[in-house]
């Protein structure tokens, strides 16, 4: 389904650190023989957020329950987040925006 057809005009991937969508996608894609799609190219990092984690590290249902209970109690406080200051894989490095900050605030 495309996002148009959602009505959105775009979209961001919230992960637990970089490693999925900066490395792992970009790797599987090459072994596949796809390009990464763009949607793919930007994400929000949470750990960025200094905020308490639960759960065991790297517990694929513990990472994903945090994620989406802190975006949940960011976005009820009022939280927006900007899609333009989001990690990217396109850093001019090459190597990812690992200096990039994501940005989100309370109204």
């Amino acid at each position: 389904m495309k996002l148009s057809e959602l009505g959105w005009s775009s979209c961001a991937f919230v992960t637990c650190g970089h490693w999925d969508l900066q490395t792992m996608v970009v790797e599987q894609c090459a072994v596949s023989g796809q390009h990464v799609p763009e949607r793919f190219r930007q994400w929000v990092n949470i750990k960025e957020l200094s905020l308490s984690l639960e759960g065991h590290h790297h517990s694929g249902l513990d990472d994903s329950r945090n994620i989406a209970r802190i975006l949940a109690a960011l976005l009820r406080r009022g939280a927006t987040l900007d899609a333009s200051a989001v990690s990217s894989s396109a850093h001019p490095s090459g190597a990812g925006a690992k200096g990039a900050r994501t940005h989100c605030s309370a109204r």
